[in-house]
């Protein structure tokens, strides 16, 4: 079952992207719902080979060895000052 989601983003990145979905034939939902589920998948995510991600992907040393998605709850929370002991 599909859902609508409103997105805000900046004109010049939705003028890229219509650009590129129509070069495609995709439609900016598809490459969105695309996006989404490779992040939120449980396996390994690698970006696409010649992406800018994959450039710059190990080029910030990190001193730690707890689960990506550990550190990032973790920064979510410290960000928004969310109190994880509320009932």
């Amino acid at each position: 079952m599909k859902e609508k989601l409103t997105l805000s983003i900046d004109k010049q990145t939705k003028k890229r992207a219509k650009s590129y979905a129509k070069a495609t034939g995709h439609s900016i939902s598809e490459m969105v719902e695309d996006f989404l589920n490779a992040v939120a998948s449980e396996g390994n995510w690698t970006p696409p080979q010649d992406s800018i991600v994959a450039k710059l992907a190990g080029s910030l040393p990190i001193d730690d060895d707890r689960p990506y998605k550990e550190i990032i709850t973790e920064e979510i929370t410290e960000k928004y000052n969310i109190n994880e002991d509320t009932d």
